[in-house]
């Protein structure tokens, strides 16, 4: 039975008011008892992921972000967090997979770019780090992990396109070389 107390910071949480409990076992316990009474409620599996992340629970956040991704396959927390699991059990080839799929789908977002970006060059699969990152650049032009990750593959391709990136940032982007 959830206490009066616990409805409350339930319904708080469900309204986006407060809620102040830290990544904590408090927050875990408290996400246990939601589960019980609102199974169907995406954000919880999000959000449960993200305190088991916090507790050293991988499997259980693997298991909770799967969950998340089933009630809402457009969830990029969901996708991120799912990846970086995959990526502390050494499965790289899931993390890409994980990654992959959630642009198959469309979703937009930065971090899942350069997440990707970042497994497609440890993977030495520059050609599509390229493509990725640059797509990256387009969302948010002044991401400087982008910006140098690109600069660190066309140094490592040594390719020309280098030498006007370096030109280009220069011009444009004054902060990145500092």
């Amino acid at each position: 039975k959830v206490s009066y107390n616990d409805y409350i910071k339930i319904k708080n949480n469900f309204t986006g008011e407060v809620y102040d409990m830290k990544f904590t076992k408090d927050a875990y316990d408290f996400y246990i008892k939601l589960k019980k009474i609102r199974p169907e409620y995406e954000n919880l599996y999000r959000n449960l992921a993200l305190v088991c992340f916090r507790l050293d629970k991988i499997d259980e956040t693997i298991e909770y972000s799967q969950k998340a991704l089933e009630l809402n396959e457009l969830d990029n927390i969901a996708y991120n967090t799912l990846a970086l699991m995959y990526i502390l059990k050494n499965e790289r080839n899931r993390a890409i997979e994980v990654l992959e799929k959630a642009i198959a789908l469309n979703i937009v977002d930065a971090q899942i770019y350069k997440n990707l970006g970042k497994l497609y060059i440890m993977s030495n699969k520059l050609d599509d780090a390229i493509l990725l990152l640059n797509k990256l650049v387009e969302i948010e032009p002044d991401n400087k992990e982008g910006l140098m990750s690109l600069a660190q593959i066309y140094q490592i391709k040594d390719d020309t396109v280098y030498v006007e990136f370096i030109v280009d940032c220069r011009q444009n982007y004054q902060w990145l070389l500092h």
